[in-house]
């Protein structure tokens, strides 16, 4: 665990070192795919697994819970600091 945060940690120096740097924009171009690729490799990690896969169908209803009470909490959340911050008359 602690390997992963240091990575993010690196990669956020390296990250706001090179924020004014013309390579910075050609790695802005190469995040989707990155993600892409991430997403396929955990995908394949997923695939691989007999554990999860068969268990799929008690994994993916809890998967579908939190992720539809994850979009409902964002909506109402994004609705409070529009309302609070941004809506003519509103802030604290």
């Amino acid at each position: 665990m602690i390997v992963f945060i240091s990575f993010l940690i690196v990669g956020v120096m390296a990250g706001y070192a090179l924020r004014h740097t013309a390579i910075q924009k050609e790695l802005g171009r190469t995040m989707p795919v990155t993600v892409w690729l991430l997403l396929f490799v955990f995908g394949v990690s997923i695939g691989s697994d007999p554990f999860v896969m068969g268990n799929l169908g008690n994994f993916g209803g809890q998967a579908l819970l939190l992720c539809l009470a994850g979009m409902v909490g964002s909506i109402v959340f994004v609705a409070a600091v529009w309302r609070l911050f941004f809506k003519k008359g509103g802030g604290l």
